[in-house]
């Protein structure tokens, strides 16, 4: 920009159009240096060579006869069963015989021998270099079950996990109605809680009434009705759900009185507040 002054011209240096662009700096690659080259090219034949030893492993090494399990050469082991049949755990691995130990699909097989009814808990493993070891923990019953299905007679653990008659069972276990394979499992558990603590209360180290206990109804969840032996008779006790030692105590004080005064007692409604309903076996009464 030109500014006159009388006779003197004047240039305006800040002017745009008089700037001179500076000029750019050339941008240099980077240039590896031999020394880079050669740790890279050092490097590559590491991972080359690493990767071909593990595939020398797994494709030959243990594909060979030692790394097989093989039935035979004693690859085979399972401990924790009682109830549950040897070749029901094994035949679930007979696909695995013959093959590479690495080939065994450890957590497949662990949910199939889980998903045997009586199997409660298991626990699968490799032990090398040929053998598969599985350890087994049974479920175990705490009841005959009779639902009035047509399977009849059946046997039910703590959890309400319904579980078919195994050899000769436990006769000493007394009989569980009031569940069957139809109820919501949420249900079976709320009532097994109440047959586990009628059978707590009855089998109380004061009272060693455990063994004479025949049968257990809980169809009803707010009252457990028990089938006890008492005096070489069955009695039959409604007990509620709540205060289940203190019902039982008033049976046992009073139930000498009450055959004396009725003859022999049939079953006793212990639900009440400060009365029970004695029902004798010829007839009923009310004890108040």
């Amino acid at each position: 920009m030109r500014v006159t002054e009388g006779s003197i011209t004047r240039v305006d240096d800040s002017a745009a159009y008089l700037r001179v662009p500076r000029p750019l700096k050339a941008v240099s690659r980077w240039k590896p240096s031999e020394m880079f080259k050669r740790r890279a090219i050092r490097l590559s034949g590491w991972a080359v060579l690493l990767c071909s030893g593990h595939w020398i492993l797994y494709s030959v090494l243990l594909q060979t006869a030692p790394f097989r399990v093989d039935l035979q050469q004693a690859s085979w082991q399972v401990d924790g069963l009682s109830v549950v049949r040897d070749d029901e755990v094994k035949a679930l691995f007979e696909q695995d015989f013959g093959r590479s130990m690495v080939a065994v699909d450890v957590s497949e097989r662990l949910e199939q021998v889980r998903g045997i009814p009586w199997v409660r808990g298991a626990r699968v493993g490799r032990v090398w270099p040929n053998k598969i070891a599985v350890s087994v923990e049974e479920r175990v019953p705490v009841a005959f079950l009779r639902t009035g299905e047509a399977d009849g007679i059946r046997m039910i653990d703590e959890e309400g996990v319904i579980l078919e008659p195994r050899a000769a069972g436990d006769g000493t276990l007394p009989v569980l109605t009031g569940i069957d394979s139809d109820m919501p499992f949420d249900e079976r558990r709320k009532r097994m809680h109440l047959f586990e603590r009628v059978l707590e209360v009855f089998g109380g180290a004061d009272r060693g009434l455990g063994q004479a206990v025949s049968e257990i109804d809980v169809s009803d969840e707010a009252n457990a009705v028990v089938l006890a032996k008492y005096q070489d008779r069955m009695v039959r006790l409604q007990m509620g759900d709540r205060h289940l030692d203190h019902r039982l105590e008033v049976f046992l004080n009073y139930i000498e009185a009450w055959q004396a005064e009725f003859g022999p007692v049939e079953s006793v409604d212990l639900r009440f507040e400060k009365q029970v309903a004695v029902q004798p076996v010829t007839g009923r009464k009310e004890n108040g």
